[in-house]
Formats: structure tokens, sequence, C-alpha cells
């Protein structure tokens, strides 16, 4: 994870596990997931759908662990772009 674009975002940068990047780690994580979007986005068209896909099974014990991390995303980036709709989708898991 050699994108400059992550060089102030150490928690996405260091989040891996056998080489596979690991999203929604915890609440750094997304905290830093705003940030990147904010950058990426910058100056252009608001995002009108985002898609989530977290493995729930890989770092937590049940749904509710995942939603307290994805809740404060969820608000802060519905807050800078109020239209967004994001969707939450369940994956495999890296095991």
């Amino acid at each position: 994870m050699n994108n400059e674009n992550l060089n102030e975002l150490s928690t996405i940068k260091s989040a891996e596990k056998q080489g596979i990047p690991q999203v929604w780690y915890n609440k750094q994580w997304a905290e830093e997931l705003v940030i990147f979007i904010k950058q990426f986005v910058d100056g252009g068209k608001a995002p009108e759908m985002m898609e989530i896909h977290s493995s729930f099974t890989d770092y937590y014990q049940n749904i509710e662990e995942f939603l307290q991390i994805y809740k404060h995303f969820e608000q802060t980036i519905l807050n800078k772009y109020p239209e967004a709709h994001i969707a939450l989708e369940n994956r495999a898991g890296t095991h």
C-alpha cells in the first residue's frame, strides 16, 4: 500500500493480513477512510453511491461491534455528502 494518497493514513496503510488489506479494521481505520474519501473527491462531484464491504467474520464477534465502528463513518460522510447513498454488504472473509 504505497499510494501517495495514503501517506498520512498510517492505520489504513498498516492494516493487512497476509498481504490482504483489512478493511473496517477499527475506529481509526474508519476515520482515516473519511479523510481519504474527502481527499479523493476534493473539488469534484460528490459521491452518489458508496458500497461498503466488510467481512464481519474476520474481526468482530458480532455485527454490533462492526456497527459501532461504522456509525461514526456514516454520520460524518452523510454530513459532508447528504445526497450519498451507502450500501452495506458482507463479504466471505479472508480465512
